[in-house]
């Protein structure tokens, strides 16, 4: 289970000015992927990963 964020100009711009509060806005803001543990989760449904391996990689979200 891995997730991909691919970046864009604001996100760039964030991440060099180390602006973490900016960075996680615009991500949320202009996501148009499911979450890592949307995803985690999905996967476990489909029997391709574990609920272990879900609640491994969610750490405290849970």
């Amino acid at each position: 289970v891995f997730e991909l964020l691919e970046l864009d100009g604001p996100m760039r711009e964030a991440l060099c000015h180390k602006n973490t509060q900016d960075f996680t806005q615009t991500v949320a803001k202009n996501r148009t992927t499911p979450t890592l543990l949307a995803s985690a989760f999905e996967m476990a449904k489909q029997k391709i990963t574990t609920l272990g391996e879900v609640m491994r990689i969610a750490g405290e979200q849970i």
